[in-house]
């Protein structure tokens, strides 16, 4: 079987749905929100295409900036097909989008990968990225709150859209005060959800976000590889 690696079109979007239904059943699949993601042109879109033109693979990615402005290329979404696992089709894709977010100038590409997904972990080490150690939380909250709060200083919600969800990413300078305020901000924002990582060991921390409608999901680490 032969595998090619093409940037996706809009026709693609009922094929990559089946797929990510296929490879996480569990989870509910949009083909609006994919054929969202497909139209936005801050995405880059990759897909495995077998010579009979079954989709077998695809990868989803994105930019985002820091607050100091730095361009940074999010791997957010990574899926192959069961049966043409092991045969480095995600090898493949995550180098192409990594290609992908290098030539529109960004400063490095990262994935949050779950801690125990040795999978990923494995295509992406041999692609180049290196793990950040840190234990990360991942909090999300779809709660809405009835609130003018801002965002006090040093704290910075990054808007994003996913596959699977339309959503604001907390960053900085994280307290109860801030993730109060982004609650805030996404009810106003009509969004899916907000979330943050927060790290595995800040109880006190932890603690306050679920009091305030935060829910663990899983716990993550970053990996990244540095513009070359």
């Amino acid at each position: 079987m032969t595998v090619t690696i093409d940037p996706a079109t809009a026709a693609h979007a009922v094929p990559i749905a089946g797929l990510k239904q296929q490879v996480w059943p569990r989870e509910t699949t949009d083909v609006s929100q994919i054929a969202r993601v497909l139209h936005d042109p801050n995405h880059r879109t990759h897909v495995a295409v077998e010579d009979a033109g079954r989709i077998v693979g695809f990868v989803d990615s994105f930019s985002t900036r820091r607050a100091d402005g730095c361009l940074r290329w999010e791997l957010d979404l990574l899926a192959v097909h069961p049966a043409c696992q092991g045969q480095k089709i995600g090898q493949r894709l995550i180098r192409a989008a990594t290609d992908a977010g290098f030539q529109m100038g960004a400063a490095l590409a990262r994935a949050l990968v779950q801690i125990d997904n040795r999978a990923s972990q494995g295509a992406l080490q041999r692609c180049g990225y290196r793990r950040d150690d840190r234990v990360l939380q991942l909090m999300v909250s779809t709660h809405s709150v009835d609130s003018e709060a801002v965002l006090p200083d040093g704290a910075v919600l990054i808007p994003v859209t996913t596959m699977n969800y339309s959503g604001l990413w907390l960053e900085g300078a994280i307290d109860a005060l801030s993730i109060q305020a982004a609650q805030a901000v996404q009810t106003r924002a009509a969004v899916d959800l907000v979330g943050t990582l927060l790290p595995s060991d800040s109880d006190d921390l932890l603690a306050q976000a679920e009091a305030l409608g935060f829910g663990p999901v899983e716990q993550f680490q970053w990996w990244v590889h540095p513009r070359p």
